[in-house]
């Protein structure tokens, strides 16, 4: 490796490269591209096939899951950790967060009648996309990875953050059959005025699959706190959003729906909605990739 001393010749050094990693641009039958990247492990896929993790935000999320899941892999026989497929699911346009394309892909038809306002005042971008960008997950993406990539049709995971949490505990609504587990970080489940139920018929929807679990995450620091005492807008968007009572209430009721559907709430200590993000990739890692 060549010694660099001059500044000028830093900047003109060649671009970092995640070993084993890809990223191509896919369209969907919704005419929309999403820039998919994959992270494979060196060792070949187990019987079945790897498990596999789509990400949402996967510009944001994408290095880190990949790393995290290349550490346990370190360890396999300690960590209890398979080998399994890393994939991020973003946009063209190679923005960390793209608002305008995560707003119309994760928020469904249904809600957009009752938008409620932005915390800026600014109009939200067009909303309403959530069952194209499920199409496009079920029926172009996830056939796609299980075809080229060996990823095993029993082991999906759904990751998503906030507006992504959302569209999470939609998919698990609208298409239960889709992802084995569905983990949502931080969701805002305050974004419709009403907050989503379970559709009638999930229940016996439900019965006929494997088991499924639903995994909500949210940060102590989301409800007011001494962290927000300082900010009283800020303390005033936390009681309005109701992240954590929201997510609590969400849980109670799903408990019962069926026998098979394993529900529960991870309260994230000392984190608020950014903040704790890191160690829900964590623990969707540690559950997507756990030995059978």
């Amino acid at each position: 490796m060549d010694v660099v001393s001059d500044a000028s010749l830093l900047r003109a050094s060649p671009p970092v490269v995640l070993p084993r990693s890809w990223s191509f641009d896919l369209r969907g039958a919704d005419g929309r591209e999403r820039r998919i990247m994959v992270a494979a492990p060196a060792a070949p896929p187990p019987p079945g096939g790897y498990p596999a993790i789509y990400l949402l935000d996967g510009h944001a999320l994408f290095g880190m899951a990949r790393d995290i899941a290349a550490l346990f892999a370190i360890r396999a026989e300690v960590s209890g950790i398979d080998n399994g497929l890393v994939v991020g699911v973003g946009y063209p346009s190679e923005e960390t967060f793209d608002g305008t394309a995560r707003t119309l892909d994760f928020t469904a038809p249904e809600l957009a009648p009752s938008t409620p306002a932005r915390p800026d005042g600014k109009p939200w971008p067009s909303t309403g996309g959530a069952v194209s960008f499920l199409d496009f997950l079920a029926n172009d993406l996830v056939p796609l990875l299980e075809r080229e990539w060996s990823a095993s049709p029993e082991r999906r995971t759904l990751f998503g953050h906030s507006l992504g949490g959302l569209f999470v505990v939609d998919a698990l609504f609208r298409r239960p059959a889709a992802f084995r587990s569905h983990v949502a970080a931080s969701p805002s489940l305050w974004f419709p005025r009403e907050q989503p139920r379970p559709p009638a018929g999930l229940g016996r929807a439900l019965g006929g699959l494997p088991p499924r679990d639903l995994v909500i995450l949210a940060g102590a620091l989301e409800e007011p706190s001494g962290e927000t005492s300082h900010d009283p807008a800020r303390a005033e968007r936390q009681r309005r959003n109701r992240i954590l009572g929201n997510a609590r209430d969400l849980v109670a009721g799903l408990d019962g729906l069926a026998p098979n559907l394993r529900a529960s709430l991870v309260v994230v200590p000392e984190e608020n909605h950014a903040s704790m993000l890191p160690a829900a990739v964590g623990r969707a890692v540690r559950l997507a990739f756990a030995s059978p």
